[in-house]
Order: C-alpha cells, then structure tokens, then sequence
C-alpha cells in the first residue's frame, strides 16, 4: 500500500483476461500498448468505442476473444478515463515519440499519485533529458523544507544534451539535510558501497595511457560498481583523473545505471553565480557567457590594441581609432560576434603566453615548460599560472578591475557525465572536503578509495583511509605517475620476496 502499483498490457491471451479483471476491480491503473495484439488491441478498440473515438466490429476481432465480448466490455467500462478516473485504462500507441512518452507518464504518474517520480535512467539520453524543475514533483513535505534552504536545480550540459541534479550546502548543514536530499528529494537508492574516487586534476599527457585508463574504468570500475550497488563519489570537475571518470561513465555499458556524484566548492565553477538560483533549469552555456562577458572586457584591457587588431583582420579601411559613438559600439559588437567562449579563452591564453615569454626569466621559463605539456588541449589549466604569473609582475592587486574580471582564472568547470553534483558554498578550495567525508560516511559504512595518480592532497587522503578504525581499502592504478604510482612502487618493493606476481599491479 505504501508504493503505487501501475500494469504494463502488451498483447495478451485469454488467460490475461482474469489479470486485468482483478486489477480493474482493485482501481490498478493499467497501460494499455495498443498495436501490439491481442487482448491489448480489443480493449483498446472497445475503449474508443466508449468514448465515441471509434467503432467496435467483433466480427474483426480473433475467434478466441469472441466468447469473452462481454467480459472486455464490463473491463472497458469499469476502466474507460472517461466514466471512471479512479481505475482508469490507458491506452498508448506504439507510434507515440519518446519525448511524449515522457511527458505522458509524468503528467499521468503524478495525477494519480503523490509519490515523488521514480528515476529510471540518472542522466540518461533521449526522454529522461527532458527539462523539469525538481520543485515540481511530488518529493516529500521534509524535502521541500530543506530544499527553500538550500539553491538548487538542474544543470543541463551543452556538450552532452544530458542533465545532473545539484545542490549548494552551507557549512552548518545538517546531515539528515543532506541525506534527505540525496535519497529523497532526488530519490537515489541508498548505497551499499560508496567508491570514493581521487587523484590528480592535471590532464595526462599520453593519448595511449589515457586510452587505457578509459577502459579500465568502463569496463572495470563502474561494471564493478554496479554490481555492488555502490555509488562513486569524485571531485566532479572537468579536470584529470575526474574528466576521465566521466568520459569513461559516457562511454560505458552500465551508464544511467550508477550515480556518479561530484563534491565541489561551488564558488570554483565558472559562472557559479547561476547556480545560486534556488530550484532553476541552467544552461551550461550560460554560465559560459557569464564568464564570456567578462573575458571580452578582460581582453580589451589585457591588450589595448586587441581591437584595432581584430578590426583589421576584418579588412576594413578605416582606422578603429577614429570610429565613434554608435559606429564603434558596433563594430565592437561585429569583432566579438565572432568570438565564443573557448575562442576568447584561447585569446587571452595566447596573449598572457607571449608576454610571459617576453619576461626572459627562469620563473618565466618554468611556467612556460609545464605548460607546453597541456598545450592546446587543455588551455583553461595553462590560464591560472600564465595570469598568476602575470598579475605578480604587473602589480595587479585584488581590488584591480582586471583582476575582478580575471576571477574565472582559477576556476574549474562541472564534468558534463557526472550525475549529480554536491556543492559546497563559499569559493576556497578545501570547503568540499568535509562536506565529501559527511556524505561517504553517512550513507553506508563500507567504503573503497581508488586513487590514479595525485599529489601532496591525494597523499593526505590515503593516509587518512588507512588509518581510520576500520581502515579503508586502497585500489592503486599503476603506471600513471604520482602517489598511486610511488606507493605501489614501494608496495612491490616491500613485499618482493613474499608475492613475486605484485606485477599484476601494473594491468
């Protein structure tokens, strides 16, 4: 009594007839998949005979369902939407297109319930991206309370077409807040297994060893935890070893099948201002015009002749110097027009690199070397120490214009295939990671730390799990540098004489 019941009627013999009696008479909504056959086709038919859609010829009807034509009619009618709403029978067409399947579920789902909608598929393509306000459905009243509390909504990525539920917690959170809005708000399935996934933000390097972590992932640890029941808990940026998660998720069998939760400092996420809007649909391209705005504004200050350059190049004749009023204000707009949001990034990442080339320093060549690892692909990790750099020597203080509108230097961006993101309020690093250690222990007991690659934090993070009372299992990826790389290393070397197959480690 405490979960509604709904029958699926695909087809059907004369021995499903008894079924649908029994559940007709217990007021069991039932879906009724008309073109498929069967009983399903003549209760449909007699339906929209009730309702003046169509006729019903008994004559066209198979010789096996004849006997029984006043059974289907007594079901039609006890059932039609239109005499009875309270047992109804729906009938759906195979011909009906995803998206209105969707939308013809939901609206018939909470009509006839006051539980929350089921998730069928976290994040999934197709019907299940379909935009709904978390406010709008059916959750809990205690949902509800906590959720005024707390900005909300649902991030809706560009680059995928999919969407993640998230949340912004403040420090002075209650726990049972959080666990209400994970288990009922959004309405996960609570864990047996929490994998805690960490290491490092930087990207790698090597497009064959990337390749190989990507199948390790998809074909090993999400497989493994869905099999568990488990949940993975990350970093959620679009960074390193947390990028890989989620392209591997995007690529895996099981996707839709596992939540993949992102704790971060929701201050760090570029255009973090949208997200602040309690119980709202974003757009992840308009947090990139948030950013996009400042970057014009940056830019033109950055580099006084960024405009008369970006004039020319356009083959006008007159001088960007002698345009005024309304004929500057849109050229202006004609020269950004054709710039978007990676284009201008890479604008000012060119610019912030060749005057640091320019400065001839051993600073200098150290910030340009460590770059060149990333470069082109990664430009929004070489942009932080390029203006860091650059700030230092230029005397930029903090409360500079240009300063204020660099602020998205060191910011990161959300990994599109993450499921649900957590974040914590303010805009310091180190906010996340009591919120992150509240949600792993809360939920369940049993945990697993994977750890690929990762530095001094990383280092920090094994150390603790293996000192807890019930210490934490440890799954080193070999192979990829970093902590996971050296404790392994010591691992084999420790226990050399006792398992001589540690090489297993490296696979």
């Amino acid at each position: 009594h405490s979960v509604p019941i709904y029958i699926y009627l695909v087809g059907g013999e004369i021995e499903t007839l008894e079924l649908v009696e029994d559940a007709v008479s217990k007021g069991i909504p039932i879906f009724i998949v008309n073109g498929t056959g069967g009983l399903a086709d003549v209760l449909v038919k007699e339906i929209r005979k009730l309702t003046n859609l169509e006729s019903l010829d008994f004559s066209d009807i198979s010789e096996k369902f004849k006997p029984h034509e006043h059974r289907i009619k007594k079901i039609a009618e006890l059932g039609s939407p239109s005499l009875n709403m309270s047992t109804p029978l729906f009938p759906i067409d195979l011909s009906i297109k995803p998206h209105e399947t969707y939308n013809y579920f939901i609206s018939l789902f909470q009509f006839h319930t006051t539980f929350s909608m089921p998730n069928s598929k976290i994040g999934d393509k197709g019907c299940w991206t379909i935009s709904r306000n978390l406010s709008t459905l059916n959750v809990p009243d205690a949902c509800k309370r906590v959720l005024r509390k707390a900005p909300h909504g649902k991030l809706r990525f560009a680059e995928n077409g999919c969407f993640s539920q998230y949340v912004i917690c403040r420090p002075d959170q209650a726990r049972e807040d959080i666990t209400t809005i994970l288990l009922h708000a959004w309405n996960l399935r609570r864990p047996k297994l929490i994998i805690s996934y960490t290491g490092s933000a930087n990207p790698f390097d090597d497009p064959d060893k990337e390749k190989k972590l990507r199948k390790l992932l998809s074909k090993g640890l999400i497989p493994g935890a869905v099999e568990t029941n488990a949940w993975i808990v990350s970093g959620g940026t679009n960074a390193g070893c947390m990028e890989l998660l989620g392209n591997a998720y995007a690529e895996s069998d099981h996707k839709g099948e596992v939540p993949v939760v992102g704790v971060a400092v929701g201050g760090k996420m570029r255009g973090s201002q949208e997200l602040e809007k309690h119980g709202k649909d974003i757009e992840s391209s308009k947090m990139h015009g948030v950013v996009l705005e400042k970057m014009k504004k940056a830019i033109q200050l950055l580099d006084p002749n960024f405009l008369e350059t970006q004039y020319k190049k356009n083959k006008k004749l007159d001088n960007f110097s002698t345009l005024n009023g309304e004929t500057k204000t849109k050229a202006i707009k004609e020269i950004f027009s054709k710039f978007n949001y990676r284009s201008m990034e890479f604008e000012i990442y060119k610019y912030l690199r060749d005057q640091i080339s320019s400065y001839k320093t051993d600073e200098s060549e150290k910030v340009l070397i460590e770059n060149a690892k990333f470069e082109p692909k990664y430009i929004s990790k070489c942009i932080a120490p390029l203006w860091k750099l650059y700030s230092s020597v230029n005397k930029i203080t903090g409360k500079d214009k240009l300063s204020e509108l660099m602020d998205w230097s060191d910011q990161v961006e959300p990994n599109a295939d993450h499921t649900h993101f957590v974040f914590a309020a303010g805009a310091k690093w180190g906010k996340e990671v009591g919120l992150r250690q509240q949600i792993e222990s809360m939920l369940v007991k049993k945990k697993v730390l994977v750890v690929i690659g990762g530095g001094p934090v990383t280092w920090q993070t094994v150390i603790a799990g293996v000192r807890e009372p019930e210490p934490v299992p440890v799954i080193l990826v070999k192979g990829v540098g970093g902590v996971s790389q050296k404790i392994a290393e010591h691992i084999e070397r420790s226990w050399l004489g006792f398992l001589p197959g540690m090489h297993f480690l490296e696979k």
